[in-house]
């Protein structure tokens, strides 16, 4: 585990990633404080794209919460 490159939050990305008809799930790790993830998950939620999960955690769940993680990841397919 490392640092995130920076230009992950600044780079563009060109077109639609999510255009293609994708099933698409965001599970928010509910112990995050960043509010860059809070406000993101405002935007997935009023998306229906989307299907949203939360799990008790932090950014780094899949070590602290792995049983709950798997479980996230599962019902997610």
């Amino acid at each position: 585990m490392g640092p995130q490159p920076a230009l992950t939050f600044t780079e563009t990305v060109n077109g639609d990633p999510f255009a293609q008809l994708l099933k698409i799930t965001y599970i928010k790790c509910r112990n995050n404080p960043n509010p860059g993830f809070w406000a993101m998950t405002k935007r997935i939620k009023a998306d229906p794209r989307f299907s949203y999960r939360e799990i008790a955690g932090p950014h780094m769940v899949m070590l602290t919460n792995p049983k709950g993680f798997t479980q996230a990841l599962l019902a997610a397919l």
